[in-house]
């Protein structure tokens, strides 16, 4: 082994926890806000049953 290896950088591991998240804050017609907080591999379809769910209960 060389001493010239290369270790991976813990600086990366930081950066990707920050981009596993979106937030989103939807408000509707009647300035209702619900927040949501979605992993990068969450579908489109579960947020839209969440926000349908959620939105049913406030009107």
């Amino acid at each position: 082994m060389s001493d010239t290896e290369t270790k991976p950088s813990s600086h990366d591991v930081g950066d990707k926890k920050d981009g596993e998240y979106i937030k989103l804050k939807v408000i509707g017609q009647d300035s209702s806000e619900i927040h949501f907080k979605v992993k990068m591999t969450t579908h489109l379809k579960k947020l839209k049953e969440s926000y349908r769910s959620l939105s049913s209960l406030h009107a």
